[in-house]
């Protein structure tokens, strides 16, 4: 259901946008169109007609006035469940309910559209698409939405709290999204307005929707291409590489792919680099992030150039996607440089000036990178740095990324062999587990039950670890799944069942590339195999104790 509300959250976003741009056409026809002065300007001589051509007159402002009121509330729906709202579900069920009703109109005139001859096709088409859309995306929203749903059911389609200090402002996200929808109306209007005044062929219907679904997703993927060539380029390595729903990651040495539909209609993308030294220099970390922004830019000003030399030219066909391709380039390098934070993403340019500032989101930003690292590279805990993991601990004090900081530093210690430090750093993992992170991903309960093991030995605490890892249903049978099972039977004294999990743990990390990330989960595995040995041999020797008393009690009875 989350994935549903995710993707229905974009279709609302999306369906705003489009009445926005439709308003700009619509709200001056509905104030500036000319009206009769008096009644006898209708050439209609009987007064019941003249009566209905004026309530023809009044539908038709009223239906220009059409595209405004949807935009808003779709724009609502999308901003109540971006915010997390208490009135989330509400809107959403509203937006749902407009959504359906915006098809049953266009039923009839389809039918009319039909039974028209010579009635161009492509409308036709369109009509059935908007129809087939709207009904699923309307019916699908009356279930998503339903008065039954709980409003904390809607926490996890709410954007990410603003960080202090982070470069962005709410009122500058806002600025630049009317920015790039004017921008971009713009520039369409002014090519098409060419593309008639040179009689070149233009795309209907269908066809028009798909060539906006293709541009928008080629000039993301040259937008993450530049980012991950430059990087590569540069020495680092491509961990992950997203272009709206497609998404590649590498997981423990492997590159995976996943298709995610509540991506469909995100319209961004993402190139995780990570260093392979740990000291990676900031002006690299400026020219990667920079090269996305500098991509659109050249590819939008090299189309620009080819939509405007088509006239004649053997690409001529192809001069419309080509011009709306230069458009959404153009705007989207220039508004990219812009230090924004839609929908919880930071541009590049508020990335830029992030690096530039420093402070403790440049700290928490490092500190992941570095750690990413980890997984492709040499790079160990122990090569951390521990001075920024300090830096950024003393601001972040609550949530995932105070809990993941704070398990970086035990882990920096752990790897140089500072048992006390490790434990103090857990300490403090585990007042912000307490507090305000036992809700973080699976991944990380898994870890507080290792750590709790390995840092003190602390059996009871890695026993109520294990129960909020098997509250969180971690299925996935990773490395942090087996030490963790491991760690647990340890606690429970149960040792047979701790090597049996121990050992499939082991054949797991023999398999995985031998990169730093995988030595130091290899040390941390050979660590509990010594846990259970010294434990288990203790235990035996306490029973032979006892059984050695009991039978000297009876000798000497």
């Amino acid at each position: 259901m989350l994935t549903l509300r995710k993707l229905l959250r974009a279709c609302f976003a999306n369906a705003a946008l489009i009445y926005l741009i439709a308003s700009v056409h619509a709200i001056p026809s509905l104030f500036l169109a000319p009206l009769p002065r008096t009644i006898d300007e209708f050439h209609p001589t009987s007064l019941a007609l003249r009566a209905s051509s004026i309530l023809l007159l009044l539908l038709a402002r009223l239906i220009m006035a059409i595209p405004p009121i949807l935009a808003t509330i779709f724009g609502i729906a999308w901003w109540r469940l971006s915010s997390g709202h208490r009135s989330a579900r509400r809107w959403g069920f509203i937006a749902s309910i407009f959504m359906l009703l915006s098809a049953i109109p266009l039923t009839p005139a389809v039918y009319d559209m039909i039974r028209s001859p010579g009635f161009p096709g492509w409308i036709s088409y369109t009509v059935v698409g908007v129809i087939i859309v709207s009904t699923a995306a309307g019916i699908s929203g009356l279930v998503a939405f339903r008065k039954s749903a709980k409003p904390d059911e809607f926490e996890a389609l709410a954007t990410p709290q603003r960080i202090a200090g982070d470069g962005t402002h709410r009122y500058l996200d806002t600025i630049g999204i009317i920015l790039q929808v004017a921008a971009t109306v713009w520039l369409m209007n002014v090519y098409t307005r060419w593309g008639y005044e040179h009689d070149l062929p233009f795309t209907h219907g269908l066809d028009a929707w798909l060539q906006w679904f293709l541009v928008i997703g080629f000039a993301t993927l040259l937008h993450e291409a530049g980012h991950a060539f430059t990087g590569i380029a540069l020495g680092m390595k491509l961990r992950a590489f997203i272009v709206g729903p497609l998404q590649w990651r590498a997981l423990e040495g492997r590159w995976t792919f996943s298709f995610r539909p509540s991506q469909l209609l995100a319209f961004s993308g993402a190139a995780g680099l990570v260093p392979v030294d740990p000291n990676e220099s900031r002006w690299n970390e400026v020219t990667v992030i920079a090269a996305g922004p500098f991509v659109n830019l050249l590819t939008g000003a090299i189309a620009a150039v080819l939509a405007w030399s088509a006239v004649g030219a053997p690409w001529q066909f192809l001069w419309e996607p080509v011009g709306l391709f230069a458009t959404i380039s153009l705007v989207a390098g220039v508004i990219n440089l812009v230090p924004l934070r839609p929908d919880g993403l930071y541009s590049d340019g508020a990335r830029i000036l992030q690096i530039f500032r420093g402070g403790p989101l440049y700290d928490y930003q490092r500190c992941a990178r570095i750690a990413g690292g980890g997984y492709l590279s040499a790079i160990r805990p122990k090569d951390f740095d521990i001075a920024a993991l300090d830096r950024a601990s003393a601001h972040f004090t609550t949530g995932e990324i105070a809990l993941l900081l704070r398990l970086w530093a035990t882990e920096f210690h752990l790897d140089r062999g500072e048992f006390q430090q490790a434990s103090i750093a857990f300490s403090h993992a585990e007042e912000v587990f307490k507090k305000s992170a036992s809700d973080a991903r699976p991944g990380l309960h898994a870890c507080m039950v290792v750590n709790a093991a390995l840092t003190r030995r602390d059996a009871e605490a890695a026993r109520s670890y294990w129960q909020s890892v098997q509250a969180k249903q971690l299925d996935s049978q990773d490395t942090n799944y087996w030490q963790a099972k491991c760690a647990y039977h340890w606690s429970e004294r149960r040792f047979d069942l701790a090597r049996q999990a121990w050992k499939p743990g082991a054949d797991h990390l023999s398999t995985l590339p031998n990169t730093g990330s995988t030595s130091y989960d290899r040390s941390c595995h050979a660590r509990l195999l010594e846990l259970i040995e010294e434990d288990e041999a203790a235990s035996l020797s306490t029973q032979q104790s006892a059984s050695y008393s009991i039978v000297g009690t009876q000798l000497a009875e």
